[in-house]
C-alpha cells in the first residue's frame, strides 16, 4: 500500500521510530492510517492490526504497559493528485473495513482502535470533488441549521442528502464513480502547476504499485511544479560547519530572558 500512495517508508524505519519513543520514556503511541485506498484488500486492512501489535510488543522491552492507538480515516481523493480519478469507497464498505479491524484487535492487549465517521467521509468526498453546483448545497445546509458540521455531535448526513436531492444532485456521482482519462474535471480550468498528463501517468503507476523516488535525487520528472520558476534543488551538506552550532554568548543556565512588550491600544498604529 505504501507503494500505491508513494510513501516509500520501510517498515523497519517505522518500528525503529516507535522503539525509540518507548526507549525514551513514552508509554503511548498513536498511529494514523487511511482505509479505502486504491487496490486495498482485507489483507492490507488486517496488516494495520498486525503492525499495531508488533509496536506494542516492541514497547514491552522498555515499559510495563505500552499501548498503541490506531486512528483510521476513510480515504478521500483530492483534486490535483493522481487519485482525482478514483471512486472512493462507499459508506458501507468503509464500515465493513473498520469493523474488520475492530474485530481483529478486540483481544489485542494494548491496542485501541478509533475511526472517523464514514458518513462524514462521504460529505468530505462531495466537497473535495464537487463542482460549482455544490455551493448552493452548502448554503442550503447552512440555512437549514447545519452549522459546525465538522463537529461529530453536530454533523447531520440527512441535511446534506436532502440538500443534494433538492438540487437534483446525486452524491454517488460525485464520490463513488471512477473518472476516465478524457473526462473534463471541474477544476481543469485552474492550475496547481502539475500537468494533468503527468498525474494520469502517476495514477497508472500507483495502480501498478510503482513508487516514484524523491526528485531531489533523480532526474526531473517534468511534472510541471517547477516549470518557469528557474528552480533548482540545493541540498545542505551532511558535514556540519566548522565550530559546530555552539554560540559565544553568556551561559545563562536554565534561565531564559524574556521582555514583555505592552500591547498597543485598539485603533492605534503598531
Amino acid at each position: 500500500m505504501r507503494q500505491v500512495i508513494n510513501k516509500l517508508i520501510r517498515e523497519e524505519d517505522l518500528y525503529s521510530a516507535v522503539e525509540a519513543a518507548y526507549a525514551n520514556g513514552w508509554r503511548r503511541v498513536k498511529l494514523y492510517f487511511l482505509t479505502g485506498l486504491p487496490t486495498e484488500t482485507d489483507e492490507d486492512t488486517l496488516g494495520i492490526a498486525e503492525l499495531a501489535r508488533n509496536c506494542v510488543q516492541l514497547g514491552k522491552a522498555h515499559t510495563k504497559s505500552p499501548s498503541v492507538t490506531v486512528s483510521v480515516g476513510g480515504f478521500v481523493p483530492k483534486p490535483f493528485t493522481p487519485f482525482q480519478w478514483f471512486g472512493q469507497n462507499t459508506v458501507e464498505e468503509l464500515r465493513r473495513k473498520i469493523n474488520l479491524l475492530r474485530d481483529d484487535t478486540r483481544k489485542s492487549h494494548g491496542v485501541q482502535v478509533k475511526w472517523h465517521d464514514p458518513k462524514a467521509t462521504l460529505v468530505e468526498g462531495i466537497m473535495s470533488r464537487g463542482d460549482r453546483r455544490i455551493g448552493a448545497v452548502i448554503e442550503e445546509v447552512w440555512r437549514q441549521g447545519g452549522t459546525f458540521q465538522e463537529w461529530n455531535e453536530r454533523f447531520d448526513l440527512d441535511l446534506w442528502l436532502a440538500a443534494m436531492a433538492s438540487h437534483g444532485l446525486d452524491p454517488e456521482w460525485f464520490t463513488y464513480r471512477h473518472r476516465t482519462e478524457d473526462e473534463v474535471l471541474p477544476w481543469d480550468h485552474l492550475s496547481a502547476g502539475l500537468h494533468k498528463d503527468f498525474l494520469w501517468q502517476d495514477w497508472r503507476d500507483s495502480l501498478a504499485e510503482v513508487g516514484l523516488p524523491d526528485c531531489r535525487w533523480t532526474p526531473c520528472y517534468d511534472c510541471g511544479a517547477c516549470t518557469g520558476y528557474s528552480i533548482e534543488h540545493i541540498v545542505a551538506s551532511a558535514t556540519p560547519p566548522a565550530g559546530g552550532s555552539q554560540g559565544t554568548g553568556q551561559d545563562l543556565g536554565t534561565s531564559v530572558p524574556v521582555t514583555l512588550l505592552g500591547r498597543a491600544p485598539v485603533g492605534t498604529a503598531s
